[in-house]
């Protein structure tokens, strides 16, 4: 829809030079970001979480996972940085991987507490 409405009204707006590639990226984003939205803040990932106990363990495994994956994050971004491949500062690869990694964890922390939440309001 979005797209269409676009594509319909991109002669009218001025402000931007829109292109295609421009207008389709753009909705290709707001596509994803509905979707992942919707999916974390619906509560339906964590199904099986039904105790204070599989709750904790949960969130200890969501550490583990988000800094494992910021930790491959920041090594794979330096070999890229390493060979070549980016431009900038020594620390900007650690800074991405940093902030992917604490991106993850705060989501994955959201979806398991409103799992939680749903699940435990569907038990009552």
């Amino acid at each position: 829809m979005y797209l269409i409405l676009t594509l319909i009204f991109m002669d009218f707006v001025a402000i931007i030079d829109w292109n295609f590639l421009l207008t389709t990226f753009i909705g290709l984003i707001i596509f994803f970001i509905y979707v992942f939205a919707r999916y974390t803040l619906s509560g339906i990932e964590y199904t099986d979480i039904m105790t204070t106990s599989q709750l904790n363990r949960s969130k200890r495994e969501i550490r583990k996972k988000s800094i494992i994956f910021g930790t491959f994050m920041i090594i794979g971004l330096y070999i890229t940085h390493l060979v070549g491949l980016q431009n900038g500062e020594w620390y900007d690869p650690l800074g991405i991987g940093i902030l992917s990694g604490i991106f993850m964890y705060i989501f994955d922390l959201i979806s398991l507490k409103r799992s939680y939440r749903k699940n435990k309001d569907l038990i009552d």
